[in-house]
C-alpha cells in the first residue's frame, strides 16, 4: 500500500480590518416654504370615459377612418413580396389594425386610437420605404 500524498495546509491570510465609519454631525436641512403645487401638464383630449356621446361618436368615426386608411395603404402591398424590415413593419402594422378594431368594438377608444395611431405611422414608413 502506497502512502497517501500529502495535502498542502493553506497559508493564513491575514484578515483585513475595516475602521468603523467616521460619524458625521447632523445637519438639518434648511426650511422652505412650500411653493404652489406643480400642475399637470393639460392633455387636448379628454379620457373616454368623460367625453359626451357625441365626442365619443366623432372620435369612434375618426378612429374608424384611421384604420381603414391604414389597411388601403397595406392593401398596396399585400401581392408584393417583401422581405426584411418592411415585411416585419407591414405584418405588425396589419396586426396592430385587428387589435384597434378589437379595442374599437368593445368601446376601448383610448386603446384603440392608440394602435391605430401607432399602425398608420407603421404603414406610412412601409409606403415611404417602397418608392
Amino acid at each position: 500500500m502506497a502512502p497517501e500524498p500529502e495535502t498542502p495546509v493553506p497559508a493564513r491570510v491575514p484578515a483585513l480590518t475595516v475602521a468603523p465609519p467616521a460619524t458625521a454631525a447632523r445637519t438639518e436641512p434648511p426650511q422652505t416654504t412650500p411653493g404652489p403645487e406643480p400642475t399637470a401638464p393639460r392633455t387636448a383630449r379628454q379620457p373616454a370615459a368623460l367625453q359626451n356621446r357625441g365626442d365619443q361618436a366623432r372620435n369612434r368615426q375618426a378612429i374608424s377612418n384611421r384604420i381603414r386608411n391604414a389597411r388601403a395603404v397595406l392593401g398596396q402591398f399585400a401581392t408584393r413580396n417583401l422581405s426584411g424590415q418592411p415585411k416585419d413593419d407591414r405584418d405588425r402594422a396589419a396586426s396592430m389594425l385587428d387589435l384597434a378594431q378589437q379595442a374599437l368594438d368593445r368601446g376601448d377608444l383610448r386603446q384603440a386610437e392608440d394602435l391605430s395611431d401607432r399602425a398608420a405611422i407603421l404603414a406610412n414608413i412601409v409606403l415611404n420605404n417602397a418608392r
